[in-house]
């Protein structure tokens, strides 16, 4: 056989190796470029557990404070009425107070003590 027969197919063998192989690292690259840094990727997985932590310790924070709402209107309801809550409204709402009452005013509101 010619030479340079042998050295074009040893070239082209050669070349399509590198190809295969060039081609591979690019799509290898491609992936693990996207599996980190896509649109749900690693970094937005992250991201994403850590808004559904802040947002869980919200519920938390909220349900806390609905609950003692819940609890203030149920002492306000006729047949559960609490003397004490509704003098301290009274004494809110009506800007009421005793004469031996102490005012203390606190961010302009006013309680009595």
């Amino acid at each position: 056989m010619d030479p340079r027969v042998i050295v074009r197919h040893q070239f082209r063998k050669y070349l399509k190796h590198s190809l295969q192989a060039i081609l591979l690292t690019a799509i290898s690259i491609y992936l693990g470029y996207h599996f980190i840094q896509g649109e749900n990727g690693v970094i937005a997985w992250l991201k994403i557990a850590h808004q559904i932590e802040n947002s869980n310790t919200e519920l938390v924070k909220l349900t806390k404070e609905r609950t003692a709402l819940e609890h203030r209107v149920k002492l306000m309801r006729p047949e559960t009425l609490d003397p004490d809550l509704l003098e301290e409204r009274v004494r809110t709402v009506l800007n009421y107070g005793l004469q031996n009452d102490r005012i203390i005013v606190k961010n302009g509101d006013s309680f009595a003590e």
